[in-house]
């Protein structure tokens, strides 16, 4: 509305939100290479037993980001490409200064006509599966815009907080995989 109070409250959320991104970048950021790499292989396992990808034609991926220390899902992009050839995969990709679809491995933007699962990365969750990320809202609009679509979100556990304030446009997931 713009009124003083909207103003004020949207002024602390994002203080609260940018204290939390602070911490959970560092508290990632601060884990040892290895128990990421361990972590990242046990959701890899969890996604390929707790999906029915028989039922998968085109879903959305994030390429880790090793220097955010991302969930690293290299692991099952290369077993769906050998095990499900039949999927398509998609990603997003920072092309100029906006990020934009495109097909896995490829560098111009495409629109796929649906998707039936997107995988979101995330620096922290909680238990009513509200997702914080980066603050871009890249992820909240690609969300919105295929709403059909399954939304599972992968973090480490030590990502897990009490409660992650949410506001009118953050979308929740259907499920988040963590290593345990």
């Amino acid at each position: 509305d713009g009124t003083k109070t909207d103003m004020a409250y949207d002024i602390r959320m994002n203080a609260v939100k940018s204290q939390l991104r602070v911490f959970l970048k560092a508290k990632r950021l601060g884990m040892d290479v290895e128990a990421r790499i361990k972590a990242s292989a046990k959701i890899c396992e969890r996604l390929k037993t707790g999906i029915n990808w028989d039922e998968m034609d085109n879903i959305h991926v994030f390429d880790p980001i090793e220097s955010l220390g991302e969930v690293d899902l290299r692991e099952l992009y290369e077993w769906l490409t050998k095990n499900h050839a039949n999927i398509h995969i998609y990603t997003s990709k920072k092309i100029g200064n906006d990020w934009h679809v495109t097909k896995f491995h490829e560098e111009s933007p495409t629109e796929p006509p649906s998707l039936d699962l997107v995988i979101v990365p995330m620096l922290g969750f909680d238990q009513a599966r509200n997702r914080i990320g980066y603050g871009g809202g890249y992820y909240d609009k690609l969300l919105k815009r295929y709403s059909s679509a399954q939304k599972i979100g992968v973090c480490y556990e030590s990502g897990k907080v009490k409660a992650i304030p949410v506001e009118p446009h953050d979308v929740k997931l259907r499920d988040i995989v963590t290593e345990i």
